[in-house]
Formats: C-alpha cells, sequence, structure tokens
C-alpha cells in the first residue's frame, strides 16, 4: 500500500528500543489514518499483564470448568443410585406380597431349567461323530472322500479350495442289513493359506486321517512331516486324544513306497524338526506341546494319542483299511467314556467331561447359594407378617 506505514507486533511482546519508557505493551489490531498515511495505532497499558500470569489464570479457568463437570457427574450418579434403591424398595415391597410358596415354585423351575439348559449345550458341544481327512495337496484327500461317499472319484478331482463335507453312511454300508449311523466326514484342504480351516472341525472330530502321497513321497517328506508335526502338538488334539491315521494313498502303484518306509522316514523328519525347533526355543512357543521324550530318538508310539498308518489307493476304490478306522472310532465316541452319559449315545473325552462336571457343579453350588438368600427373605417376610397378625 503506498504511503502507508504499518507495523505488526504480538501481544505481550517486548519492543526492543533505547528509550527506557516503552516496555512491555499490547498491540490490538487498531489503524487509524493520519495525513493521507495509515498508521498502526498501538494502546499502551500503565499496567501490563504479564504472559505468565495470564497462562496460570487459563490454566486455574480449565480446572474450574473440570470442576463443574466433575461435580455434575456427581449428581448424575447420585440420582441413578436414588433411583436403584427406590426401585430396589419396590421389588421387595413386591416379594412381601407374594405368598411364599409361589416363590419357592418359581425358584425351582428356573433352577431346573437352568439345569436343563447347561445339559442340552453339554451334550451338543460334546458330540464328536467327524472324521477329518487332512494333508498335503495332491495326496489325493478329494477322492478318497468321493469314494467314502458314493465310491466314485469324480472324474479325476482338481485341488480343492474349499472343504468337502457332508454326512452320509459309507458306500460299502448301505448294503448292510441293520441301523447304520451317518458319519460326518470333512476334506480339509491341505494348502498352507486354507490350512487354518482345519481348526474349525478338530473340535468335534472322532478320528483325522493324514493322507499322504505314496508315489511322490520323498520330494513332499519334509513338508509332510512338518504339517503332522504342527497337527500333531496341537492342543485340541492332544488333550482329547484324537487318534491320528496316516493314510498311504496310491499303493497301487509299482513305484509306490510303502507305509512301513513313509513312517520311518516320517519319524525321522519329526525328529530333527523336534530338535531344531527346541534349540530355537526350549518351551517350543510355535506350538502348544511338544512330542516325544527328550534324550530319545522320536517314534509315532511315543504321542499321547494313537498314530497308526495304512494303505490305500483312491482311484482303484481299495479304502478298506480307511473305512475299518473309521467304523472303529466313530463307535467309540458314540458309546461314551461314562454311564450316565454313555445312554444318551454321545462320546466325550474324558478331561472334557471332568471340566464340564466342574462347571455344572461351581452352577449348581451359586443357585444353591441364590435358592439360600431368597429363603432368608421369605422368612423374614413371613416374620413380619406374622408380627403384624399378632398385632392385630
Amino acid at each position: 500500500m503506498h504511503g502507508s506505514e504499518v507495523l505488526i507486533l504480538n501481544s505481550y511482546s517486548t519492543l526492543d528500543t533505547p528509550d527506557p519508557q516503552i516496555g512491555k505493551f499490547r498491540a490490538p489490531s487498531k489503524t487509524a489514518v493520519c495525513g493521507g498515511k495509515t498508521r498502526l495505532c498501538i494502546l499502551f497499558d500503565e499496567n501490563p499483564e504479564p504472559h505468565g500470569a495470564s497462562l496460570s489464570s487459563n490454566i486455574e479457568r480449565n480446572i474450574e470448568t473440570k470442576r463443574q463437570k466433575l461435580e455434575f457427574a456427581m449428581e448424575e450418579l447420585e440420582q441413578w443410585k436414588e433411583q436403584l434403591s427406590h426401585l430396589s424398595h419396590l421389588a421387595m415391597d413386591h416379594l412381601r406380597e407374594v405368598p411364599p410358596n409361589q416363590l419357592y415354585a418359581a425358584a425351582a423351575i428356573v433352577m431346573f431349567t437352568t439345569l436343563l439348559l447347561l445339559l442340552i449345550r453339554l451334550l451338543k458341544r460334546s458330540k464328536s461323530n467327524t472324521i477329518v481327512l487332512t494333508g498335503l495337496s495332491g495326496s489325493g484327500k478329494t477322492v478318497i472322500f468321493y469314494q467314502l461317499r458314493d465310491g466314485s472319484t469324480h472324474q479325476g478331482t482338481v485341488t480343492s479350495m474349499e472343504p468337502n463335507e457332508g454326512t452320509f453312511i459309507l458306500n460299502n454300508e448301505k448294503t448292510r442289513k441293520g441301523k447304520i449311523k451317518p458319519v460326518h466326514i470333512v476334506d480339509v484342504p491341505g494348502h498352507s493359506r486354507l490350512r487354518p480351516k482345519l481348526d474349525e472341525y478338530l473340535p468335534q472330530a472322532a478320528g483325522i486321517v493324514f493322507v499322504v502321497d505314496a508315489l511322490d513321497f520323498l520330494p513332499n517328506c519334509r513338508a509332510a512331516s512338518e504339517y503332522l508335526y504342527d497337527l500333531l502338538t496341537k492342543g485340541s488334539v492332544v488333550r482329547k486324544k484324537i487318534p491320528v491315521l496316516i493314510l498311504c494313498n496310491k499303493t497301487d502303484k509299482v513305484t509306490a513306497h510303502t507305509k512301513e518306509f513313509i513312517r520311518r522316514q516320517m519319524e525321522k523328519e519329526i525328529d530333527k524338526l523336534r530338535a531344531s525347533r527346541s534349540a530355537i526355543s526350549d518351551a517350543d512357543i510355535a506350538n502348544e506341546f511338544t512330542l516325544g521324550i527328550p534324550g530319545e530318538t522320536f517314534s509315532f508310539t511315543q504321542c499321547s494319542n494313537k498314530v497308526t498308518t495304512a494303505d490305500a489307493s483312491g482311484l482303484t476304490g481299495e479304502i478298506s483299511q480307511l473305512e475299518e478306522f473309521i467304523r472303529e472310532h466313530r463307535l467309540k465316541r458314540e458309546r461314551g467314556f461314562g454311564v450316565g452319559i454313555g445312554v444318551f449315545g454321545v462320546g466325550i473325552n474324558e478331561d472334557f467331561l471332568q471340566c464340564k462336571f466342574c462347571e455344572l457343579f461351581t452352577l449348581t453350588e451359586n443357585i444353591v447359594e441364590g435358592l439360600s438368600r431368597m429363603e432368608a427373605i421369605i422368612n423374614i417376610v413371613r416374620a413380619e407378617k406374622l408380627h403384624e397378625f399378632n398385632l392385630k
């Protein structure tokens, strides 16, 4: 702007000047036109307020605001407390009006319903009638699944990207007489990215079938052994002692390896894996449990759950050993592990059953304690009514 003189200063600034009369001042944004020139008019305070004092006053105002909000919140909490107390008194008055026999009946119904629902939940969760097929991609799991279901090869399947799942009577059992129960079978994809789906089915598993390609075994021996190692160290498998069958598929081929050879090679690989992983961490934090006995060469016989091997050929339909495994462990799970629960035809692991009965016992104790308190209230109501009757 031509012919203008503008001086811009911040509030509470100090003017560096030899004049002793000019010190701290406030510089409000006011301007005036004098003689055709625009000048900044600065209003001096005789008693300027220091910058530190202003900051202190701002802090005090913030503290005061927060204190007021806290007091308001405390008042609201007090109102809620009074309302809850009022509702509690109303509930007690209503209980005093209800006859004691009705209170006992209501408590008994609640207790019975709770126990019934818990028992139903227990039985549903403990049902283990699922056979899980797993293994590396290309081992022939899907062909075996269809052989079990309808005796077909499904025209030579491709690598599965989703689990194949079904509940059916085994194809070779359809011609048998008598009552035959169906079995639930799941074929879990072997791709490394899809293996987490396996964890969804293990809690209901009555048995696990780990399928190995006996024809192309040696190139995949380490990968298959790593997968099996991870499977055998899962908590859901170890705690329930789920039986595992290593099914050597494609053994009808002349160049296929025998199940004994495959078993020995996988034991050697797992022994190496156990040593290498233990060297990284004594706790083996990558897995929930460890395998084998320290200081001894690993063998599948050292596992807490039973591990067996069998031959099969998905393309020719030779799966008799697999069907025998399914029948054996399906029946075991259906019989159950206790007299009281076995009559329901439901298979329950011993540790699982003990845990659930502990939960049931704790719940029963809580219900009994609640009934005792209710009985005490009923006795007080009775005494009050008796006292009122005597006064009359």
